[in-house]
């Protein structure tokens, strides 16, 4: 009698170990294809297309913002470690866009649908700029065409790719504001 419990345990547990080895490779799988995906986004000079979403603040943002005016967009993902390195160089190369006469917009994928996680990223790439948080896939994603975390965009006014650094510490330095004549 008792081997034949033992026998039924062993077995519960066979099949529990391969559900959660099976349920690790899917999750490795999708983290992957994350921080790894096989296109990067929208290429210099494609339009970017039109979105409309709410930023952190409550404040409505949508294409129309980032016209007349060069803008730098940041996407960056929750569980992302190679988010977590260039988050200093987002924040301080949104203010110094700000500053220099452009717009930042900072886009807050939340993967996991964690608040506090969330909420910790959301914190650190806070600046001058606007801050959009949004569950993977959703539309400004679509509309930068974003399959990798962390991306980013330099927007011309008429709202066009005009470059897509591979990192934080790539984007140009917005030096826009002139004198008056």
């Amino acid at each position: 009698m008792a081997e034949a419990v033992l026998a039924v345990l062993l077995v519960a547990n066979l099949f529990l170990t391969f559900g959660v080895i099976r349920r690790l490779r899917e999750h490795t799988v999708r983290l992957a294809a994350i921080e790894h995906p096989s296109e990067s986004g929208l290429g210099v000079g494609a339009a970017v297309p039109d979105f409309h979403a709410a930023t952190t603040e409550g404040s409505a943002v949508s294409l129309a913002d980032l016209r007349d005016a060069v803008t730098v967009v940041s996407f960056v993902a929750t569980g992302c470690h190679s988010c977590e390195e260039h988050l200093p160089t987002i924040r301080s190369k949104g203010a110094a866009a700000v500053a220099g006469g452009a717009r930042a917009l900072a886009v807050v994928v939340n993967v996991r649908g964690e608040r506090v996680e969330a909420d910790q990223l959301i914190a650190a790439v806070s600046g001058p700029g606007a801050v959009v948080e949004e569950s993977l896939g959703g539309e400004l994603q679509r509309a930068f065409g974003v399959k990798r975390y962390p991306s980013f965009f330099l927007v011309a006014p008429d709202a066009t790719i005009m470059a897509t650094p591979g990192s934080a510490s790539e984007l140009p330095a917005i030096e826009l504001r002139t004198s008056a004549k």
